[in-house]
């Protein structure tokens, strides 16, 4: 049987067939689109239209491949939109980037305080999660559209709408939306009426492997096609990608594409105090299991990077990237690369460069220095998001897995199977497509649980593995520079 996975990330946005012959799975890709965040006035916003004629043919040409029984959605999260009861669309669709949440922040911080959401919910509170982008609506006088909309859907949940008419709400987004109880799984009352969020706009929460409905028949440009069914997901992407290692012991994952995000299953959310103070945060996932996570800046700095360069004229490709770092002296430059000035797009090269001054009083000049200190202080805050997580989970992880686009940047791997002196097994570039496709498995009964989808997928795929060098070298770096951070 073929199943069909959508994952929409903040940069690409990808259509590939799961092919599954009874002892192996084959993805593969068959549309491939760019996506990106477009300033307008004050508010920073994605192209939903776009999106959504490019799912489209995806579809279509996926269904010229082959025909196949499932479709699942899986994308980032956060970010969301209105439908009205005919199922209107009632506003643009602002990305989690957009700067009125900081505007408001102050005034929104007093509400409920952030040790208490934390309890409540085991998120973190972050400029760019759901609950601070609905109280900036309020604080921006946009709460009308509370009033005058059915719905409030995820942008993955916005997608599903259009494709089959259900409203919902799946969990492993509205786990991370920081209006959600952990212990109930439910939508959180009394979030919601702290911060007039009526709680009726809100859709029912939905697991994933769940099979909602079919495609609609006249859907534009699919009127030709067999209805098939949309299944629910993981649709967190984060969730779709950690989704095969949720069963793995004493395994971290590191996901690493626009953000690089650091990851260990656990059974229960972690809302200790310390564990909010080290920016560590709870995602749900399936069989109402979590991933503890750590969040890093990722790629996000080096597509910034490349965009900066490009509109100076100058264009380099990935190759070309990875050339002039190997031909640049090593840690020679150093920032912190989850710095609140490089979240926002725009003039990366000279942020950078300021703060590498800020840091440590050297400024790069040339691409290959800059490009470099990227990658290497990317590796030395994911060992530090490591070390903190085996701290909380009082574990000893005896591997990594590197998975989704950075496992293909040998680089990257390499620096941090050198930095974490441990194995990295670097694979599944298309690991939130992967997560997706296993789940609607699920959902028809071809596999049984997850677990079985883990060993499948180990089957089906050779990861390429990293053994560390020059380690007392980069134990010694590591160590300065965590040194720098924290005279920050």
């Amino acid at each position: 049987m073929r199943y069909l996975a959508f994952d929409l990330g903040a940069s690409s946005g990808k259509l590939l067939l799961g092919d599954f012959n009874g002892s192996k799975l084959k993805m593969q890709e068959i549309h491939r689109f760019p996506n990106h965040p477009i300033n307008m006035g004050r508010g920073i916003y994605w192209d939903y239209l776009y999106i959504y004629s490019e799912m489209i043919k995806g579809i279509r040409k996926a269904h010229s491949e082959s025909e196949f029984v499932s479709m699942g959605i899986d994308g980032f999260c956060n970010d969301f939109s209105f439908i009205s009861k005919d199922g209107e669309l009632l506003s643009p669709v602002r990305a989690y980037r957009d700067g009125r949440t900081k505007r408001c922040m102050e005034k929104i911080k007093n509400k409920m305080p952030d040790e208490e959401l934390y309890k409540l919910t085991g998120n973190l509170s972050t400029s760019a999660n759901t609950r601070i982008q609905l109280a900036a609506m309020q604080e921006e006088g946009q709460a009308y559209i509370f009033e005058k909309c059915d719905k409030m859907l995820f942008l993955p949940d916005l997608l599903l709408y259009y494709l089959t008419g259900e409203k919902i709400a799946e969990f492993t987004l509205s786990s991370v939306s920081q209006l959600m109880s952990y212990q109930t799984k439910q939508w959180d009352t009394e979030i919601l009426n702290t911060f007039s969020i009526p709680e009726r706009m809100m859709g029912n929460i939905v697991n994933p492997g769940v099979v909602i409905g079919k495609s609609q028949c006249k859907l534009e440009g699919l009127d030709d096609i067999k209805p098939f069914n949309i299944t629910t997901v993981c649709e967190h992407d984060t969730a779709s990608a950690f989704a095969p290692f949720l069963y793995s012991e004493n395994e971290a994952v590191i996901s690493s594409g626009t953000w690089t995000l650091c990851g260990v299953p656990i059974s229960n959310p972690i809302n200790s105090k310390n564990a909010m103070n080290r920016d560590i945060t709870n995602e749900g996932n399936m069989d109402g299991k979590y991933f503890l996570v750590k969040s890093i800046m990722g790629t996000w700095l080096i597509q910034e990077t490349i965009r900066d360069y490009e509109l100076k004229g100058f264009s380099y490709g990935y190759n070309e990237i990875d050339a002039m770092i190997s031909e640049t002296k090593p840690f020679s430059f150093a920032f912190d690369v989850d710095d609140e000035e490089l979240f926002t797009p725009g003039n990366m090269i000279r942020k950078i460069r300021n703060k590498c001054y800020e840091f440590n009083g050297m400024m790069p000049d040339t691409p290959g220095e800059i490009f470099r200190c990227i990658q290497e202080c990317m590796a030395f805050k994911c060992r530090l998001a490591l070390d903190e997580l085996q701290e909380q989970t009082h574990s000893y992880f005896s591997r990594i897995h590197i998975i989704d686009g950075g496992s293909k940047d040998s680089i990257f791997c390499s620096y941090i199977a050198n930095v974490c002196n441990k194995q990295v097994y670097a694979g599944m570039n298309f690991a939130s497509a992967a997560g997706n496709v296993l789940v609607q498995m699920i959902g028809h009964h071809e596999i049984s649980s997850l677990e079985e989808g883990c060993s499948l997928l180990q089957d089906s795929i050779l990861p390429k593995v990293f053994e560390p060098k020059d380690v007392l070298l980069w134990n010694e770096r590591y160590y300065y520079y965590l040194e720098q951070l924290n005279n920050q």
